[in-house]
């Protein structure tokens, strides 16, 4: 268009960058604006009971105050305790899963969204889908303190199995250009 200004002409082209979401926990990350179409992005999370990183790259569609963007990112969460998650959920403190002891997980995230910025601050709210893959730990334990039958037929696991979801995710963030 003539005579429209690139929104993000004067800004900086490094920035930091801070959303909350599923499966991303809540993320901080360092941003490098390649071009004002084009910025990737890496940092550290957490999903409420390990850490985690991720990294990424963003397209805008056009670099305009509003504007939509593509997004796509991979990342870890380290194991953790998740029963820790479960008993603030569900208020019962004596909640103990022998599952949820260890539970670590890679994603890979795909998202659209729509950003709106101004001045070197651009606020977010993307979905799409995204895959997730752990290996389950412990779930002979899990199996046997809550199907224990007595002399009946048991179920025994050789190793963990590995659980793989594909399902819809979301996040809100901000990125901050210096």
């Amino acid at each position: 268009m003539p005579g429209a200004k690139d929104a993000h002409a004067e800004d900086g082209s490094v920035g930091v960058m801070v959303d909350a979401g599923l499966p991303d926990g809540v993320s901080g990350s360092l941003v490098w604006r390649m071009s004002p179409r084009i910025r990737v992005h890496g940092g550290v999370g957490y999903n409420g009971f390990a850490p985690g990183v991720r990294a990424g790259f963003s397209v805008a569609a056009f670099p305009f105050f509003i504007t939509p963007t593509a997004t796509v990112e991979a990342g870890r969460f380290f194991e953790g305790d998740a029963n820790t998650l479960a008993q603030m959920v569900s208020g019962d403190s004596e909640f103990d899963e022998p599952a949820l002891r260890e539970v670590g997980y890679d994603f890979a995230n795909a998202h659209v969204g729509l950003e709106l910025g101004y001045s070197g601050m651009t606020f977010y709210v993307h979905g799409g889908m995204s895959a997730l893959q752990m290996r389950v730990r412990n779930l002979n334990a899990t199996l046997d303190a809550n199907f224990d039958e007595g002399d009946g037929p048991k179920l025994e696991l050789r190793s963990d199995p590995t659980l793989r979801v594909i399902g819809p995710s979301a996040r809100a963030g901000f990125v901050y250009y210096f």
